[in-house]
């Protein structure tokens, strides 16, 4: 009995339902705020990974264009147009596919110097691959980087 005498009038240890319920909901939006916050972590990262390879494939194309004597654009010794359109031209082992526009202006900024824009497009996860409608200049509604260059012809 003198366990019983030495806590009545004082509360009774332990949490009250509400007490728990409470920190139950606190607990958990927590939780759901940490796990936004990785799951946008993890997008931005895949986006940030696809345009520094699409990046990287426009500098390419831009590095690989020359001027043969006939005057017409060579790239990696094949001739091209003064613009066009690849779908699904560039593919990388992991399986992103990016397409790639170009334009090239003759005479622009100089008489012996033509303009070449290349624009590289990619797919999205779980989103269709954009097409020649979806990348396009000057205002491409697909993932896309853009890169312009001069080319001098001697």
């Amino acid at each position: 009995m003198l366990c019983r005498e030495k806590w009545e009038g004082r509360a009774k240890p332990g949490f009250t339902l509400v007490e728990v319920l409470v920190a139950v909901v606190v607990a958990a939006s927590v939780l759901l705020a940490f796990f936004g916050v990785q799951a946008l972590g993890v997008r931005t990262r895949a986006h940030a990974r696809l345009a520094s390879a699409a990046l990287d494939h426009a500098a390419d194309f831009l590095d690989q264009v020359s001027v043969s004597e006939g005057e017409s654009l060579m790239v990696s010794g094949e001739a091209i147009s003064e613009s066009g359109f690849v779908e699904n031209g560039i593919k990388t082992g992991s399986g992103p596919v990016f397409s790639r526009r170009w334009e090239i202006e003759k005479g622009v900024p100089g008489p012996h110097l033509w303009t070449v824009r290349v624009l590289v497009c990619w797919r999205e996860p779980r989103k269709p691959q954009p097409t020649a409608e979806h990348c396009r200049f000057p205002e491409p509604s697909a993932p896309h980087v853009a890169l312009e260059g001069v080319v001098y012809r001697p």
